[in-house]
């Protein structure tokens, strides 16, 4: 198995395992949320009738009232704090997070050699055209020194093949090809 396609595969894996922790991280945080918001609304009712009324009869309505409203306001910071508290991030969320990250600079240090290899490729490609390209065009004389080294070849060639066609125990007398 490649091993790009590999970290492909553990970087899916440890994506969906930190929005599984988010989630339920972000879950909990809704339910404290929820119970603090219930309670404190709840509580709230009934406790601000009852202080109102025991604050009454030692002071005024309006300082009674207000006493109750810190009060409140003090209760409902307190249970949003605890809620917030338990929303940090833990230790398993950190590590999948580095792992995350390890994988993503694998991932970039694989496609920056990929691109260097198709960098080499394209240069190759390059030097291959440029020297075809000497054999036509403008470059006549590279084909005119090649000419006689192929003629060459070319006798080369027919001599062994007109070896190869006699008759065993006749020999060839002559460079001309006659036989005696």
């Amino acid at each position: 198995m490649n091993d790009t396609v590999l970290k492909l595969k553990l970087l899916a894996k440890t994506e969906v395992t930190l929005a599984r922790i988010q989630a339920r991280r972000t879950a909990g945080q809704a339910i404290y949320i929820a119970v603090a918001l219930f309670f404190v609304l709840l509580g709230l009712g009934m406790l601000n009738y009852a202080s109102y009324q025991i604050l009454v009869t030692l002071w005024s309505p309006a300082l009674a009232a207000l006493t109750v409203a810190v009060i409140d306001m003090a209760l409902g910071a307190l249970i949003l704090r605890i809620a917030f508290i338990s929303g940090q991030t833990g230790e398993e969320e950190k590590m999948a997070q580095e792992i995350r990250d390890m994988i993503l600079v694998e991932i970039s240090a694989d496609v920056d050699t990929v691109k260097k290899e198709f960098s080499k490729i394209t240069d190759d490609v390059s030097r291959i055209r440029s020297r075809f390209s000497s054999f036509g065009g403008n470059n006549r004389g590279t084909i005119a020194e090649l000419i006689p080294l192929l003629e060459l070849l070319i006798k080369a060639i027919r001599r062994q093949k007109k070896t190869r066609e006699l008759p065993r125990g006749k020999e060839m007398s002559d460079s001309s090809g006659k036989e005696e």
